[in-house]
């Protein structure tokens, strides 16, 4: 099968599921049906969103990256960007609760707290073993999110459910400790990755060219952009932006620093020029998301 006949799923593809709530303008959703996935079955698709399940009853046999795997009870399963997908077969018992994301609001979020050791052995090992505890806690989590999203009004809701998420990023970091994860052995190209965003989140806010980095590494700029985005589906300048509108979104949402004063901490050369760098992400001056940020909370 040829590359452009292999659909794409993102968070789109679960608009039509039932029992499902968005949250953060659309880029965001959770729910307790997979029923939309039963028509999917033996058909290869690209995974285009950050999904995150749980299994409550019955199991899912899946193909990912081409390796078989069963999804069954007190299971979790991540599927990240890139991922290639097939479904086999799903139990008529099948339940499940599940979380998708899209790619800039989960990036935004984890930027801070990400865990490359994490991500490298969820790559290969995407579906986890729960204990009921375990599995409660999610079940906590997935709810609370679904009980904070029905109402609209509340004040700082975009922040709680924010802040839900992250909570449950951290018990993840947590439950997958206890998996002696950190201790395995990397590939040089994994090691690359690691020491590549080690080096970008201590110099991103005065070394924005990919140059810089490439020599602290010894390798080529272009070889480092493609192990890169081989690994992590981004390139490395991708990687620096990402750490950079990050930084600019928490300064602009938390800090009584003028947009001139954000823009020299940020290393940029003027205000003009992050003006024209934030708008290239957002869509939106910086001063209209610190305006927008406010009238949210």
């Amino acid at each position: 099968m040829q590359n452009n006949d292999i659909q794409e799923i993102d968070l789109s593809y679960f608009e039509n599921a039932s029992s499902e709530f968005f949250l953060t303008e659309n880029d965001f959703l959770v729910g307790e049906k997979l029923n939309i996935l039963r028509d999917r079955i033996s058909q290869l698709f690209k995974v285009n969103s950050v999904v995150f399940a749980i299994c409550k009853e019955g199991h899912l046999e899946l193909e990912l990256n081409m390796s078989p795997f069963v999804f069954s009870k007190n299971n979790f399963i991540l599927l990240i960007p890139g991922n290639l997908a097939k479904i086999k077969y799903i139990s008529p018992d099948f339940k499940c609760l599940y979380i998708v994301s899209s790619k800039d609001f989960i990036y935004d979020l984890i930027s801070s707290i990400y865990k490359l050791a994490y991500f490298f052995y969820l790559r290969s090992n995407p579906i986890i073993s729960l204990s009921d505890e375990q599995l409660s806690l999610y079940d906590n989590y997935i709810n609370l999110l679904i009980f904070r999203s029905k109402d609209k009004s509340i004040n700082y809701n975009r922040d709680v459910l924010r802040c839900i998420v992250k909570a449950m990023i951290y018990d993840s970091y947590s439950i997958l400790d206890q998996k002696s994860i950190v201790n395995r052995s990397y590939s040089k190209k994994e090691e690359l990755c690691i020491n590549f965003l080690s080096l970008v989140s201590e110099h991103f806010k005065e070394e924005k060219k990919l140059q810089f980095y490439s020599q602290k590494l010894a390798v080529s700029s272009k070889y480092l952009s493609h192990v890169l985005n081989s690994i992590t589906h981004k390139t490395a300048s991708e990687w620096i932006d990402t750490y950079l509108l990050m930084e600019a979104k928490v300064l602009l949402s938390s800090s009584d620093l003028s947009i001139k004063e954000i823009s020299a901490n940020l290393g940029f050369p003027n205000q003009s020029f992050f003006g024209k760098f934030f708008r290239r992400f957002t869509k939106i001056s910086p001063l209209r998301y610190r305006k927008n940020i406010y009238a949210n909370k």
